[in-house]
């Protein structure tokens, strides 16, 4: 679970499903994301997307639990991540299963 941050400000969070992944597997994990941004931060937030200088902070928590290495399991916590949403490398989406995501061009 996590919390989105715009300009020092809540803006929303998003849920991480328990789940499992199969050995030497590359999976795609669906998370819930919910945005609850004010009308003006909601303006805010449009007018930089379209400008291509919108960044989020993100920060959340995780359980992660690894069965082949006797059930070994740890907290994962991550703060003040800085997701630039516009980055080019971010629309990389050749490994994911969902067809849907598939663009023309990508290989």
């Amino acid at each position: 679970a996590g919390q989105f941050h715009y300009d020092g400000e809540y803006i929303g969070s998003f849920e991480i499903p328990e789940g499992k992944i199969a050995e030497e597997a590359i999976s795609d994990i669906i998370v819930k994301v919910t945005f609850t941004p004010d009308k003006w931060q909601a303006l805010s937030l449009t007018s930089e997307y379209y400008r291509g200088t919108l960044r989020f902070i993100v920060g959340g928590h995780a359980h992660v639990s690894v069965p082949a290495l006797g059930n070994y399991s740890f907290e994962a916590k991550f703060d003040d991540i800085e997701v630039n949403t516009n980055d080019p490398s971010l629309d990389d989406t050749h490994l994911c299963a969902c067809p849907g995501w598939k663009k023309p061009g990508h290989h």
